[in-house]
């Protein structure tokens, strides 16, 4: 690392003075990377693969806990409302396959104000 540079010397005591206390870690990580690997592509493709990573993951992350969050929510309007329900298991059947070929039709976006005009 003796090669280095003034203006890289600057160039991370810029990173350092500008970050936040977790980001500049980060960043100068990065930066020290960058400068080893003296601007080889491969060091910038692991580390925009391993952002993207992260990017995915976070967003599978906040999707099941959406999915999770109004299933819960779901769960209780059945609870509350199936005990007033007198269905039988073929009528069971029938609103089971006509919900489902319903949810293909409207690709899954159901409105409320549709439902109730019998669309």
């Amino acid at each position: 690392m003796s090669n280095v540079n003034c203006s890289k010397v600057n160039s991370i005591l810029f990173i350092l003075m500008t970050f936040s206390a977790y980001r500049d870690k980060k960043a100068v990580t990065f930066y020290l990377g960058y400068l080893s690997a003296d601007n080889n592509a491969d060091y910038f493709a692991k580390a925009v693969a391993s952002t993207l990573r992260g990017i995915v993951k976070s967003s599978e992350d906040r999707l099941a806990r959406m999915q999770f969050k109004e299933a819960v929510e779901l769960a209780k309007i059945v609870q509350m409302i199936a005990p007033l329900c007198e269905i039988d298991d073929d009528e069971l059947r029938r609103l089971h396959v006509k919900c489902v070929d319903e949810v293909k039709h409207i690709n899954g976006i159901l409105k409320l104000e549709n439902v109730v005009r019998g669309e």
